[in-house]
């Protein structure tokens, strides 16, 4: 009999059980039983009330279709809710908490099943969300937004694995108000911003961003901060942009990039971010940079001015300590009108990775002057990390022991956390180190990392270091989920980026990791050396000699001792023919790192193509 197959339109709901196999690692009957339980009481009466059949069950989930979209999200928001009232007051290791997807699209059903994009986005979706959380598609916030009281918090675009077109992704707040605030996509942006144009309406507009602040999202915008809550990271308050020139536009410009520059900054997990109200509590106050710093528990503060002239926009920021007022970095920068669709990232990205990089280095420098004995457990960290970014192997080595010192004195760091498992993991190939080649290395560094993400979900390196982890345990499927979530939180972090970078070079992914590192470079331009090493390496992988070779220069020009610039240096020039040359390379690869030995590296390096390790 031939087989029939149909298309048809239909909401997809994708659900599945968080950290499945840790459960069933730590009481497989009891967490069977409790999976039962729930598809029993709570997945398949929701289900059905709601109109929808269940496709399929996995070991730890659910794929369900709706033909309504509308019963599609009342399902999702009823599961996670008596999800919620279940789990009460229950351990995390009798709780079972849910992830879940939906989507609008096109499937094909065939023989009881169902596949196609449509069902593809709706896992990916699951797979982004956070415990707890339900994330849904464009097409469903079109569908949904005039029917359902629900918030809707805009997530922005995100690129996903074998789907061919960006996601638009959309998080609902299940404790969050009654009410949807439609996000803004390109179209919007071009027609609000004429509209300010026209009509010289106050909107939070400049230079192409588009901020409605009713819009912006608890994943994205800071929360009010003041003296006492502020804690041991550094704090930094944008000052409202003043504007010259066109005056007749009011503060349309001024205003809608200091709404950006603020949501920039605060996707930083290692920073905190002085709220919206109280920053243009000061719009157009001749106030001294120490009041507001004192008022507002801030060490830093960026200002600057927008002036429009002509069809040209001149934008100039300025970093300062509060506490000195010396100006720590500034910039100026002229855009074209015409270009305001590409000053997103050419500016409030940009200018939020450089200015959490030169005040994280101020902090740092700042605790230099005292003795260590009278470090904090945080500026302790500090240490840590700027020896980790060295790149050296000495550097590694003595940076994990001071992470660990950190976190004995604080277990809540989240960002030590973070960086003791990329410690971990480096000095796994650090020959000569007592962690060198050891297996239980490398599960040490996923612990640390699964650490800081259960103490902050939000922060983009705890995904990052789980993921990098995660390929030297050579579960390529997982690193990319946990990379995916990273990349999901903050795309512009430059240690995501590199990271992330460096896991597809081992994937074997080579192109994409070098577009990805151009993008790091291009909004870090003096970021970390070894990112220019894994851009290096990726050119020659794929046979661009020239290009691997400049790379890996501009990263000794840097870092003199990088193992990795020096190597890669060393066999360019022995692929070209210049055999002389690689051999003095080969040489100063030997005086900085004597221990140094590729083969032994290379059998640890988790590259999955044989191609690569030849």
């Amino acid at each position: 009999m031939p087989v029939h197959s149909e298309r048809r339109l239909a909401a997809i709901l994708a659900a599945d059980v968080v950290g499945y196999s840790r459960l069933m690692g730590a009481d497989e009957e009891g967490t069977l039983a409790r999976l039962m339980d729930l598809r029993r009481e709570v997945l398949e009466p929701e289900v059905d009330r709601h109109r929808g059949r269940i496709v399929k069950t996995t070991g730890d989930g659910i794929l369900a279709e709706f033909v309504s979209v509308v019963e599609a999200v009342r399902c999702g928001v009823a599961i996670q809710t008596l999800l919620r009232d279940r789990n009460g007051d229950k351990t995390a290791g009798s709780r079972l908490e849910l992830r879940i997807g939906i989507n609008l699209g096109d499937i094909i059903a065939d023989e009881g099943d169902v596949f196609g994009d449509g069902v593809n986005i709706a896992a990916r979706l699951e797979a982004l969300a956070l415990p707890g959380e339900i994330l849904i598609s464009r097409a469903v916030r079109d569908h949904i937004r005039d029917k359902l009281d629900l918030d809707l918090i805009d997530g922005g675009s995100v690129t996903t694995k074998n789907i061919a077109r960006p996601i638009r992704v959309f998080r609902i707040a299940l404790d969050g108000g009654n009410h949807i605030e439609p996000a803004i996509g390109m179209r919007g942006k071009v027609y609000r911003w004429f509209s300010a144009l026209k009509s010289k309406t106050f909107l939070a507009v400049s230079a192409g961003f588009v901020v409605v602040v009713a819009a912006v999202s608890l994943l994205f915008l800071p929360l009010e901060k003041s003296p006492a809550d502020a804690g041991a990271r550094p704090t930094i308050v944008v000052i409202p942009l003043s504007n010259f020139g066109d005056v007749t536009q009011g503060d349309v410009f001024g205003d809608g990039l200091t709404d950006d520059l603020i949501i920039a900054l605060s996707r930083f997990s290692e920073i905190q971010v002085i709220g919206r109200n109280a920053s243009f509590h000061y719009k157009g106050k001749a106030v001294d940079l120490r009041q507001i710093g004192t008022e507002l528990g801030a060490g830093f503060a960026l200002g600057g001015s927008v002036r429009r002239v002509g069809e040209r926009l001149r934008i100039i920021l300025q970093l300062s300590d509060t506490k000195s007022g010396v100006s720590l970095w500034s910039e100026s920068q002229d855009v074209e009108l015409k270009d305001i669709f590409n000053i997103e990232d050419s500016v409030a990205a940009r200018v939020a990775t450089t200015a959490t990089r030169k005040l994280l280095a101020s902090r740092q420098q700042a605790s230099r002057s005292r003795p260590p004995e009278e470090w904090s457990s945080y500026e302790m960290f500090l240490q840590a990390r700027q020896l980790f970014l060295l790149g050296t192997q000495k550097g590694s080595v003595d940076a994990r022991q001071l992470f660990e010192r950190a976190i004995a004195g604080d277990p809540t760091l989240s960002g030590a956390w973070a960086w003791l498992s990329l410690s971990l993991t480096r000095v796994f190939l650090v020959p000569g180190s007592s962690d060198f080649s050891q297996q239980s290395t490398v599960e040490r560094a996923l612990e640390a990392a699964s650490r800081a993400v259960a103490l902050e979900p939000d922060q983009p390196l705890g995904y990052a270091a789980r993921g990098y982890a995660l390929v030297f345990l050579r579960r390529y499927g997982e690193s990319e989920a946990a990379f995916e979530r990273a990349v999901f939180i903050n795309r512009n972090h430059p240690e995501v980026s590199r990271l992330y970078a460096d896991a597809l070079s081992f994937n074997g992914r080579h192109q994409e990791s070098i577009e990805i590192l151009q993008h790091a470079v291009r909004f870090d331009p003096y970021g970390v050396p070894v990112a220019l090493g894994v851009m290096a390496r990726g050119y020659y992988l794929t046979g661009n000699y020239e290009r691997a070779l400049s790379y890996s220069r501009d990263c000794v020009d840097r870092a003199q001792d990088l193992p990795l610039c020096l190597y890669t240096i060393a066999t360019t020039l022995a692929q070209m023919g210049r055999a002389q040359e690689a051999g003095l390379a080969a040489r100063q690869l030997l005086r900085a790192q004597p221990n140094f030995r590729w083969g032994a590296l290379l059998v640890r390096l988790p590259f999955r193509r044989q191609e690569d390790k030849d």
